[in-house]
């Protein structure tokens, strides 16, 4: 496969299942409770690689030689599980995983190290690089047993949270810079943490309040801010989901209404969208920013009847 240099990452297939078949799973990629299983490993090159040279590196695996041309292990090999929604890995890494038939290997190539950004540091890499990164990637069966979590193994529920709140800060900063990918993954590898804290050993510990507490300052302003950056990505379906699950929690937060009702605009669900808005005016008649809402809502709507009064008038 001739590799793009427009692209943030190339896929090249090594290999398919030996015995030729390929395995159905009844799953649905874009389910967000499905789990995907995989192995792989990390290599960083020692400078940066054109198409002739990944293949050389691609045949010397085949040849089990782990380092060609000072192609080194960075990390791996690992077998892990993540959910598709979840982001922990770099730009471009989940959607080619989830390109991958069962029992495929593939390298899913990156020219240089600059679209990891900060999450180089979760490597330990060095940032800015201009060295090409490869993975070489094996798709696994879902139903795979004995995969470990593509999180570090942290068991302390105070050292959980801290890593939570650096993650949580860390995407604040790149939504800033207007890094939306970038912060997106931090919000959600701060979710992840959240969700392995033994929530009766906090309540023991600290008492119930600070599980309220961890919900008010970092599971719902994740959420809410994976739903902005989202919308900035044009992402609305999983905007109007992640503010759903806040809405679950706070059924009156208006953040929350006002992203979900700014998703349903873009996405032309209009009836919802005004029943938002209307929630949100009684709250606030004041807020300038609803009625800009309001005023998008009804130029959309207006739009659509536009076309089709002129579908109809043409036949």
């Amino acid at each position: 496969m001739p590799l793009d240099s427009a692209c943030v990452c190339q896929k090249i297939l090594i290999s398919v299942r030996e015995d030729g078949k390929k395995e159905e799973e009844n799953v649905d990629n874009n389910n967000v409770e499905t789990s995907i299983c995989f192995r792989y490993t990390g290599y960083l090159a020692s400078c940066r690689l054109d198409e002739p040279e990944l293949l050389t590196f691609a045949n010397s695996l085949q040849e089990k030689c782990n380092n060609y041309n000072g192609c080194t292990v960075f990390d791996g090999p690992r077998t892990v599980r993540f959910r598709p929604d979840e982001g922990y890995f770099v730009l471009g890494l989940e959607v080619n995983i989830l390109s991958m038939d069962i029992g495929e290997r593939s390298l899913i190539f990156y020219r240089d190290s600059k679209p990891f950004g900060n999450s180089l540091i979760r490597f330990g890499l060095p940032e800015g690089s201009d060295s090409s990164v490869i993975f070489q990637v094996e798709r696994l069966p879902n139903r795979y047993i004995g995969v470990k979590s593509s999180l570090p193994e942290v068991v302390d529920c105070e050292d959980l949270v801290t890593r939570a709140r650096t993650h949580k800060e860390t995407g604040n900063n790149a939504f800033k810079q207007a890094d939306y990918h970038e912060a997106k993954n931090h919000y959600r590898t701060a979710l992840r943490f959240l969700r392995s804290v033994n929530i009766k050993e906090v309540i023991l510990k600290h008492g119930p309040k600070y599980e309220d507490n961890l919900i008010k300052t970092l599971l719902i302003p994740c959420y809410l801010n994976m739903a902005a950056c989202e919308l900035k990505l044009g992402e609305y379906s999983l905007s109007i989901r992640h503010c759903e699950k806040v809405i679950k929690r706070d059924q009156h937060n208006k953040k929350a209404i006002f992203r979900r009702s700014t998703a349903k605009v873009e996405l032309s669900e209009f009836e919802e969208a005004a029943e938002g808005i209307r929630f949100l005016i009684n709250e606030d008649p004041t807020d300038k920013a609803v009625f800009k809402l309001l005023h998008s809502l009804k130029q959309k709507q207006e739009k659509q009847k536009e076309k089709y009064r002129n579908m109809f008038s043409n036949q």
